[in-house]
């Protein structure tokens, strides 16, 4: 009874210091937004010769965000261990960006919303009277800190996908510039000129790397490395095996093109025919989210005791595990190998 009360005591505490907060910080709007107001008001009686450009309420906070951001990445740099795993993330980077936004920004950044997570929960909680459990801490602090891990791989994919469609508009200017008799660099520093986005950016690599001294075929592995699919595969090694052996690179390249056409004719072919194994697998996966959100949807209550309970936190996890093999078991069984 006593821990009862004192939990109430604490929750209203906390319920205190957070509407105390939430004053503070609608107060501080109001006043930010009065200055801004006056300032408008004073700027028609100044005379000036060139008119500045003032950053927004948005503007200045995005500004004020990204000092904290850097120096708490400065601070996290001192670590040794950080350091190296920051290095992940070099491959989400744009490499004209690299003076702005180091790896260590990306550890910030996850830290950050890692913070946020629990700062949510706890305030979630309190506002609904409930006090919060260490298995929410851990939990808001494990999704935080691998969200924008998830975030950047999507984007990533995206990316290489962007590249995978615009890969043969490259390799139709690369042959064209092989029959006008220009070089590996030079072809390549077409396409980099000739093409834009994604596809733009790795070739602006490929020719940055160039121009560092390393020769054709560490820049067209690397290239490889960066992208991994199949038709850039075979382009790169096509090109290293006719630099290493020699050869009429024209009629080798115009084989590679055709071929690659041929391939993502064929590819194109097969999604056509996957479409409806596509749709049913998004059906299949989506079907027990879909009957969960309409049972919370009626019944709001009715999964609490998987959250409230130490057994129902098992049986949730449970849950999880078999509806991620129920999935992993429907990819694997409606998949198409090539597509």
């Amino acid at each position: 009874m006593q821990v009862e009360m004192m939990n109430d005591e604490v929750i209203v505490i906390l319920q205190i210091i957070l509407v105390v907060f939430i004053l503070a910080c609608l107060l501080s709007l109001v006043r930010y937004l009065n200055i801004l107001k006056y300032e408008k008001r004073l700027r028609r009686y100044v005379v000036d010769d060139v008119k500045k450009q003032k950053a927004g309420l948005f503007g200045t906070i995005e500004y004020r965000y990204k000092l904290f951001e850097h120096s708490v990445s400065k601070l996290l740099s001192k670590s040794k261990l950080l350091c190296n795993y920051s290095r992940r993330y070099l491959v989400y980077i744009n490499r004209n960006n690299r003076h702005q936004v180091t790896p260590m920004d990306f550890v910030t950044r996850k830290i950050l919303v890692s913070i946020a997570f629990v700062f949510t929960i706890i305030v979630s909680n309190v506002l609904r009277g409930v006090m919060f459990s260490l298995l929410q801490i851990l939990c808001g602090l494990i999704i935080g800190f691998y969200l924008l891990d998830i975030f950047h791989m999507f984007a990533r994919k995206k990316d290489i996908k962007v590249v995978e469609d615009d890969l043969y508009k490259a390799i139709s200017i690369m042959s064209n510039s092989f029959r006008a008799g220009k070089s590996i660099m030079q072809a390549i520093s077409i396409v980099a000129s000739e093409t834009d986005g994604p596809l733009k950016e790795e070739f602006s690599y490929m020719l940055t790397d160039l121009n560092y001294g390393l020769d054709d075929e560490q820049v067209l592995e690397r290239f490889s490395e960066r992208v991994k699919i199949p038709e850039v595969k075979y382009m790169t090694t096509s090109l290293i095996v006719l630099n290493k052996t020699g050869g009429d690179i024209v009629e080798i390249f115009k084989t590679v093109e055709e071929s690659i056409l041929s391939r993502r004719k064929l590819n194109h072919e097969l999604k056509m025919l996957t479409a409806s194994s596509n749709l049913i697998f998004k059906i299949l996966v989506s079907m027990p989210l879909l009957t969960s959100l309409f049972i919370y949807t009626l019944n709001p209550s009715y999964f609490s005791v998987l959250i409230t309970t130490s057994i129902g936190n098992v049986i949730l996890a449970i849950i999880v595990l078999l509806y991620v093999i129920y999935i992993f078991i429907i990819r694997r069984v409606m998949k198409v190998e090539g597509i």
